[in-house]
């Protein structure tokens, strides 16, 4: 083979076939707030071709002011639940996790009536509302409202 035909085959190689390094989807998001801005973000980037990992989210209430804080676009429920709780916690001190969702919408709605919560999943964000004022009005909640829903992995 002469050189020329040894240099095309490699081009034609080089073209042909994927890179070692991939190329990558990225998205940015907020992982941190303070005083309801945004102070740090977080790249997370799939390689084009494969498949994505698990995104999961999480939302974090606290019953005494109504707070709350949201996650989304985290690899484990652990990191999801920490990430939520630590943006509630940055209004009032006694947040829980409301909901966690994989690949899937939560939503969180309150009452007028008490302190009681209620909560849904989804797959998608109406549906995640619906299922959370469903359960309000059937346990007698006067005046739900859905006070926050948020969506992983849609």
């Amino acid at each position: 083979m002469n050189k020329w035909m040894a240099g095309l085959f490699i081009t034609l190689a080089i073209l042909l076939v994927k890179p070692v390094w991939g190329w990558q989807n990225c998205a940015t998001s907020c992982s941190r707030y303070v005083q309801g801005q945004c102070v740090e973000h977080t790249r997370h980037c799939t390689e084009e071709g494969t498949s994505a990992t698990p995104d999961y989210g999480a939302i974090a209430y606290g019953k005494a002011r109504k707070s709350y804080g949201t996650s989304y676009k985290w690899s484990s429920r652990a990191k999801a639940e920490s990430v939520a709780l630590k943006k509630c916690s940055a209004y009032e001190n006694n947040c829980e996790i409301a909901v966690w969702f994989k690949n899937k919408c939560g939503a969180v709605v309150t009452r007028s009536d008490s302190q009681l919560y209620h909560w849904g999943l989804g797959n998608t964000e109406g549906a995640a509302k619906s299922v959370a004022m469903k359960e309000c009005t059937n346990n007698n909640g006067r005046k739900c409202k859905v006070l926050i829903s948020q969506c992983a992995g849609k």
